[in-house]
């Protein structure tokens, strides 16, 4: 199927706005916005700062939040980068907000991210799975199941490499 320039200026199509995606982050990073995710940052290797920057600046994308860094810097380490937002809120209370919960809806204006808290949260969800699968299945289904989630798993976690629950059930169902 070809299609001519006329078909692609044809006004009775809808129109589609694309925007890049660091236009979408500078308008909520830098922008005036009403919903935030706090970042506790975690006293760690300095790749793991980059990461959990990263992590946090995705999050901010999904959940049309401004992340806001409990620090400048990347403790144990000194300021790298240039302050990665702007218009936040600074007298707050930040130990005082309700923690983030990757399995809820939650429509107030502010969170707080601690990724080993959410990490656990995932893993009490992982846990019910098999539960469930090992209760609901028989016994060669269940174990073909479980070795499909552990070799889908095996690669760790997409943003820190970290060994995922799935894995870490396996290695210890090995030794």
């Amino acid at each position: 199927m070809s299609v001519s320039r006329s078909d692609l200026n044809n006004p009775s199509e809808p129109k589609v706005r694309h925007f890049p995606i660091s236009q979408e982050l500078n308008r909520i990073q830098y922008g005036r916005v009403t919903k935030y995710i706090f970042i506790e940052q975690l006293p760690i290797g300095f790749g793991g700062q980059i990461s959990g920057r990263l992590l946090a600046l995705k999050l901010a994308l999904a959940l049309d939040r401004k992340a806001v860094f409990s620090s400048h810097a990347d403790p144990p380490y000194l300021q790298t980068f240039e302050p990665q937002y702007s218009n936040a809120p600074t007298n707050m209370d930040w130990s005082a907000v309700d923690l983030f919960d990757p399995l809820l809806q939650q429509e107030a204006a502010f969170l707080r991210f601690n990724y080993l808290t959410a990490v656990k949260r995932l893993d009490t969800v992982a846990d019910r799975v098999e539960d469930w699968i090992h209760r609901n299945l028989s016994n060669d289904t269940a174990s073909i199941v479980t070795q499909m989630l552990r070799a889908r798993s095996s690669r760790g976690c997409a943003c820190c490499r970290q060994p995922s629950r799935w894995s870490m059930r396996e290695k210890a169902v090995r030794n």
